[in-house]
């Protein structure tokens, strides 16, 4: 059962290597191509495994898929959106059992990297994406918690 989890999630993952779009984008600072294609946490704790999966809808929609994976089940699913509304970014994320996404206003916007920033959810306050040499930094943070996420490009 374990391994049947497992090898559905990763044909999930890839099967959306065929959606990558690079298209030029006036502004090049709110380009969230960088982070289009398939992750995996590389820093998760033992028996789990953690996925990101990102995919250009639109010049101003991106949808993302999140899930992770403990001895093969899955625990956790969410799904994720960077879209614009009006002149501002936002970032949208619905959990599995969430009747309604958590919104983080995009605060800052870089080549390579993004904050976004809710004061009033309980936690996290505040999610920070970096692309890096390595990969993929991500952190929640705020109330004095803060969690890593280092991802590897799959796809």
């Amino acid at each position: 059962m374990k391994k049947t989890a497992l090898i559905i999630v990763v044909l999930f993952i890839s099967s959306f290597t065929g959606f990558h779009q690079t298209t030029t984008i006036e502004n090049q600072s709110e380009s969230f191509t960088w982070l289009l294609g398939s992750w995996q946490r590389v820093n998760d704790s033992p028996g789990k495994q953690t996925f990101e999966h990102w995919e250009k809808s639109s010049k101003q929609l991106y949808k993302g898929m999140g899930c992770t994976l403990k001895d093969g089940d899955t625990i956790w699913k969410e799904t994720i959106k960077i879209a614009k509304v009006g002149k501002d970014w936002h970032f949208e994320v619905l959990g599995q059992k969430d009747a309604f996404p958590t919104v983080f206003k995009i605060t800052e916007i870089a080549n390579s990297g993004f904050t976004c920033e809710n004061a009033e959810n309980e936690f996290p306050k505040k999610i920070e994406y970096k692309l890096v040499e390595s990969g993929l930094k991500a952190r929640i943070s705020g109330g004095g918690e803060k969690v890593d996420f280092d991802f590897r490009r799959i796809h």
